[in-house]
């Protein structure tokens, strides 16, 4: 396991032994020092890939369960699904997707799909030119 897969490692460790919801790929990013959030989800896929975690899927959110002990992140807050929204619009683009492939994957308007792009956009401030 990588630097990078410990540190991501060990954030969900934290959260599914704490009991709270899994940290966003954000969160993730700025945990191990990078400015792409697709860094994040890549290091969660490897460890998902090794067996080391499970990972639970939905449209906007995951939980994470740590092979090892069996413990499980929670799922979010009904507030925290607008981030995990944007963090999965943030990850399809990331992986070379449109606005308009993650409305019709999603099931969401175009617009709805433009108004959670400015959101990234606006909280990325310089980081987005």
């Amino acid at each position: 396991m990588n630097a990078v897969d410990r540190k991501v490692f060990g954030a969900l460790a934290t959260a599914a032994d704490a009991g709270s919801p899994t940290p966003r790929n954000a969160e993730l990013a700025r945990l191990i020092g990078s400015r792409s959030i697709s860094t994040a989800s890549i290091a969660v896929s490897r460890l998902e890939a090794a067996g080391l975690i499970r990972v639970e899927r939905t449209r906007t959110w995951r939980v994470i369960t740590i092979a090892a002990s069996g413990a499980q992140t929670a799922r979010p807050a009904r507030a925290d699904m607008a981030y995990a929204m944007r963090d999965a619009l943030a990850d399809f683009i990331a992986d070379g997707g449109s606005q308009a492939g993650f409305a019709a994957r999603h099931g969401l308007s175009i617009q709805r799909v433009s108004q959670l792009w400015a959101d990234i956009v606006r909280s990325l401030g310089w980081q987005a030119s």
